[in-house]
Protein backbone atom coordinates (compact mmCIF):
# COMPACT_ATOMS: atom_id res chain seq x y z
CA UNK A 1 0.00 0.00 0.00
CA UNK A 2 1.49 3.69 -0.83
CA UNK A 3 1.90 6.02 1.87
CA UNK A 4 0.66 9.59 2.37
CA UNK A 5 1.29 12.58 1.46
CA UNK A 6 2.45 14.97 4.25
CA UNK A 7 -0.47 17.96 3.83
CA UNK A 8 0.30 20.22 6.68
CA UNK A 9 1.96 20.01 10.28
CA UNK A 10 0.44 22.23 13.70
CA UNK A 11 1.17 22.88 17.07
CA UNK A 12 -0.18 19.26 18.16
CA UNK A 13 -1.02 16.84 14.50
CA UNK A 14 0.30 16.12 11.34
CA UNK A 15 -1.86 16.01 8.64
CA UNK A 16 -1.75 13.83 6.13
CA UNK A 17 -3.79 13.33 2.67
CA UNK A 18 -4.26 9.88 1.10
CA UNK A 19 -6.25 7.99 -1.40
CA UNK A 20 -7.26 5.09 0.90
CA UNK A 21 -6.39 3.75 4.40
CA UNK A 22 -3.33 2.52 5.62
CA UNK A 23 -0.99 1.97 8.57
CA UNK A 24 -0.08 5.69 9.69
CA UNK A 25 3.38 6.49 9.73
CA UNK A 26 4.90 9.14 11.34
CA UNK A 27 7.31 10.60 8.98
CA UNK A 28 6.29 12.71 5.47
CA UNK A 29 7.19 9.74 3.23
CA UNK A 30 5.46 9.50 0.82
CA UNK A 31 5.31 7.28 -2.61
CA UNK A 32 3.03 7.79 -5.24
CA UNK A 33 -0.40 5.34 -5.69
CA UNK A 34 -0.68 3.78 -8.94
CA UNK A 35 -3.56 4.58 -11.28
CA UNK A 36 -5.62 1.07 -10.34
CA UNK A 37 -5.64 2.71 -6.58
CA UNK A 38 -6.47 6.07 -7.21
CA UNK A 39 -9.25 5.03 -9.15
CA UNK A 40 -10.92 2.97 -6.90
CA UNK A 41 -10.28 5.37 -3.88
CA UNK A 42 -11.61 7.89 -1.78
CA UNK A 43 -9.43 10.73 -0.43
CA UNK A 44 -8.77 10.81 3.33
CA UNK A 45 -7.45 13.09 5.81
CA UNK A 46 -5.25 10.92 8.46
CA UNK A 47 -4.37 13.15 11.66
CA UNK A 48 -1.52 11.72 14.10
CA UNK A 49 -1.00 13.69 17.34
CA UNK A 50 3.05 13.23 17.84
CA UNK A 51 4.19 13.13 21.48
CA UNK A 52 5.24 15.64 23.97
CA UNK A 53 9.27 15.05 25.02
CA UNK A 54 8.55 17.57 27.99
CA UNK A 55 5.88 15.29 29.68
CA UNK A 56 6.52 12.01 31.23
CA UNK A 57 5.69 9.30 28.33
CA UNK A 58 2.77 7.67 30.12
CA UNK A 59 1.25 10.33 31.29
CA UNK A 60 1.48 12.07 27.87
CA UNK A 61 0.43 8.88 26.21
CA UNK A 62 -2.63 9.06 28.10
CA UNK A 63 -3.71 12.63 27.79
CA UNK A 64 -3.21 12.18 24.05
CA UNK A 65 -5.10 9.11 23.49
CA UNK A 66 -7.92 10.98 25.85
CA UNK A 67 -7.70 14.01 23.19
CA UNK A 68 -7.85 11.56 20.27
CA UNK A 69 -10.66 9.68 21.83
CA UNK A 70 -12.86 13.35 22.30
CA UNK A 71 -11.93 14.46 19.03
CA UNK A 72 -13.80 11.27 17.66
CA UNK A 73 -16.94 11.45 19.99
CA UNK A 74 -17.38 15.24 19.01
CA UNK A 75 -17.09 14.51 15.74
CA UNK A 76 -19.76 11.75 15.86
CA UNK A 77 -22.43 13.49 18.13
CA UNK A 78 -21.49 16.63 15.81
CA UNK A 79 -22.81 14.58 12.58
CA UNK A 80 -25.64 12.94 14.83
CA UNK A 81 -26.70 16.69 15.39
CA UNK A 82 -26.95 17.23 11.48
CA UNK A 83 -23.68 19.80 11.34
CA UNK A 84 -21.73 18.83 8.36
CA UNK A 85 -17.98 17.49 9.04
CA UNK A 86 -15.54 14.93 8.20
CA UNK A 87 -16.84 11.13 8.67
CA UNK A 88 -14.45 9.10 11.38
CA UNK A 89 -13.56 6.30 9.58
CA UNK A 90 -11.19 4.58 12.13
CA UNK A 91 -9.23 5.35 15.13
CA UNK A 92 -6.12 4.21 16.39
CA UNK A 93 -4.92 4.87 19.94
CA UNK A 94 -2.15 2.96 19.69
CA UNK A 95 -0.46 5.02 16.38
CA UNK A 96 -2.26 8.32 17.97
CA UNK A 97 -4.28 8.60 14.26
CA UNK A 98 -7.33 9.29 13.15
CA UNK A 99 -8.80 8.57 10.11
CA UNK A 100 -11.49 11.48 8.70
CA UNK A 101 -13.28 11.91 5.13
CA UNK A 102 -11.71 14.51 3.37
CA UNK A 103 -13.90 17.20 2.46
CA UNK A 104 -13.72 18.82 -0.80
CA UNK A 105 -13.53 22.36 -1.60
CA UNK A 106 -11.97 26.25 0.02
CA UNK A 107 -12.05 27.17 3.43
CA UNK A 108 -13.63 30.27 4.22
CA UNK A 109 -10.61 31.81 4.92
CA UNK A 110 -9.36 31.48 0.75
CA UNK A 111 -13.07 32.68 -0.17
CA UNK A 112 -13.49 35.51 2.02
CA UNK A 113 -10.04 36.83 0.89
CA UNK A 114 -10.74 36.76 -2.61
CA UNK A 115 -14.07 37.69 -2.60
CA UNK A 116 -15.30 40.34 -5.24
CA UNK A 117 -18.68 42.77 -5.29
CA UNK A 118 -20.35 39.76 -7.37
CA UNK A 119 -19.60 36.87 -4.89
CA UNK A 120 -21.37 39.20 -1.99
CA UNK A 121 -24.75 37.30 -2.39
CA UNK A 122 -22.60 33.76 -1.86
CA UNK A 123 -20.98 35.13 0.56
CA UNK A 124 -23.58 36.18 3.09
CA UNK A 125 -25.41 32.59 2.25
CA UNK A 126 -22.52 30.87 3.59
CA UNK A 127 -22.02 33.16 6.48
CA UNK A 128 -25.63 32.53 7.30
CA UNK A 129 -25.12 28.62 6.74
CA UNK A 130 -22.04 29.12 9.21
CA UNK A 131 -23.82 31.11 11.65
CA UNK A 132 -26.71 28.16 11.56
CA UNK A 133 -24.14 25.08 11.65
CA UNK A 134 -22.76 26.77 14.90
CA UNK A 135 -26.41 27.17 16.50
CA UNK A 136 -26.95 23.34 16.04
CA UNK A 137 -23.32 22.58 17.26
CA UNK A 138 -23.68 24.78 20.40
CA UNK A 139 -27.64 23.80 21.15
CA UNK A 140 -26.05 19.89 21.42
CA UNK A 141 -23.59 21.56 23.69
CA UNK A 142 -20.45 21.12 21.93
CA UNK A 143 -18.01 23.88 21.74
CA UNK A 144 -15.37 23.78 18.81
CA UNK A 145 -12.78 25.79 20.48
CA UNK A 146 -11.40 26.67 17.41
CA UNK A 147 -13.86 28.30 15.29
CA UNK A 148 -12.12 30.05 12.64
CA UNK A 149 -12.33 30.82 8.85
CA UNK A 150 -9.12 28.18 8.13
CA UNK A 151 -11.54 25.11 9.65
CA UNK A 152 -14.75 26.21 7.61
CA UNK A 153 -15.23 24.18 4.34
CA UNK A 154 -17.18 25.62 1.76
CA UNK A 155 -18.58 23.32 -0.99
CA UNK A 156 -19.97 25.29 -4.14
CA UNK A 157 -21.75 23.92 -6.57
CA UNK A 158 -23.52 25.69 -9.80
CA UNK A 159 -27.03 23.56 -8.74
CA UNK A 160 -27.45 24.41 -4.82
CA UNK A 161 -26.18 26.60 -2.36
CA UNK A 162 -22.90 26.65 -0.78
CA UNK A 163 -22.50 23.98 1.76
CA UNK A 164 -20.56 24.48 5.14
CA UNK A 165 -18.61 21.77 7.09
CA UNK A 166 -16.48 22.34 10.61
CA UNK A 167 -13.32 20.54 10.56
CA UNK A 168 -11.08 20.04 13.31
CA UNK A 169 -12.16 19.23 16.23
CA UNK A 170 -9.01 18.77 18.25
CA UNK A 171 -9.88 21.60 20.71
CA UNK A 172 -13.72 20.38 20.93
CA UNK A 173 -15.58 19.96 24.30
CA UNK A 174 -18.62 19.81 26.02
CA UNK A 175 -20.12 22.33 27.42
CA UNK A 176 -23.65 24.08 28.62
CA UNK A 177 -21.80 27.17 29.20
CA UNK A 178 -23.62 30.34 27.62
CA UNK A 179 -20.00 31.91 28.14
CA UNK A 180 -17.97 29.15 26.19
CA UNK A 181 -20.45 29.00 23.08
CA UNK A 182 -20.12 33.20 23.31
CA UNK A 183 -16.24 32.89 23.32
CA UNK A 184 -16.68 30.17 20.17
CA UNK A 185 -18.60 32.94 18.38
CA UNK A 186 -16.13 35.75 19.67
CA UNK A 187 -13.42 34.28 18.29
CA UNK A 188 -14.91 33.61 14.80
CA UNK A 189 -16.00 37.56 14.50
CA UNK A 190 -12.48 38.53 15.02
CA UNK A 191 -11.10 35.83 12.58
CA UNK A 192 -13.53 36.54 9.76
CA UNK A 193 -13.87 40.27 10.32
CA UNK A 194 -10.28 40.16 9.60
CA UNK A 195 -9.82 38.16 6.98
CA UNK A 196 -12.91 39.67 5.01
CA UNK A 197 -12.22 41.24 1.50
CA UNK A 198 -15.00 43.90 1.05
CA UNK A 199 -15.05 47.48 1.40
CA UNK A 200 -18.74 48.03 1.45
CA UNK A 201 -19.42 45.64 4.52
CA UNK A 202 -17.89 46.08 7.87
CA UNK A 203 -19.17 43.49 9.58
CA UNK A 204 -19.85 40.46 7.12
CA UNK A 205 -19.83 38.26 11.11
CA UNK A 206 -23.28 39.96 11.25
CA UNK A 207 -24.70 37.75 8.53
CA UNK A 208 -23.43 34.23 10.78
CA UNK A 209 -25.07 36.00 13.66
CA UNK A 210 -28.50 36.07 11.44
CA UNK A 211 -27.82 32.34 10.56
CA UNK A 212 -27.05 31.68 14.21
CA UNK A 213 -30.45 33.22 15.32
CA UNK A 214 -32.63 31.56 12.79
CA UNK A 215 -31.29 28.44 14.18
CA UNK A 216 -31.02 28.47 17.75
CA UNK A 217 -33.79 28.08 20.33
CA UNK A 218 -35.02 31.36 21.86
CA UNK A 219 -33.44 30.54 25.06
CA UNK A 220 -29.90 29.80 23.60
CA UNK A 221 -30.01 32.67 21.57
CA UNK A 222 -30.42 35.07 24.33
CA UNK A 223 -28.36 33.43 26.46
CA UNK A 224 -25.31 33.47 24.03
CA UNK A 225 -25.94 37.23 22.68
CA UNK A 226 -25.99 38.76 26.13
CA UNK A 227 -22.58 37.17 26.77
CA UNK A 228 -20.95 37.51 23.38
CA UNK A 229 -22.00 41.22 24.40
CA UNK A 230 -20.13 40.72 27.65
CA UNK A 231 -16.71 39.09 25.70
CA UNK A 232 -16.70 41.44 23.51
CA UNK A 233 -16.37 44.48 26.43
CA UNK A 234 -13.47 42.47 27.67
CA UNK A 235 -11.73 42.00 24.35
CA UNK A 236 -11.71 45.87 23.49
CA UNK A 237 -10.51 46.60 27.59
CA UNK A 238 -7.55 44.19 26.94
CA UNK A 239 -7.04 45.85 23.68
CA UNK A 240 -7.41 49.30 24.99
CA UNK A 241 -5.16 48.41 28.05
CA UNK A 242 -2.45 46.51 25.90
Amino acid sequence: MSRGFGLQQGAEAVLYTAPFLFQCEPTFQASTPSDADAAHAQPIIIKRRFPRAYRHRTLDKKLTRGRLASEARNLLKARKLGVKVPAVLRVDVDALCIYLERIPGDTLKEKLARQTKNDKEQVETTLKALGAACATLHQGNIVHGDLTPSNVMVTTTQESAPSVALIDFGLAQTSTLAEDKAVDLYVLERAINSTANDGDEAEPFGHVLAGYESRASKGLWNAVRTKLDEVRARGRKRTMVG
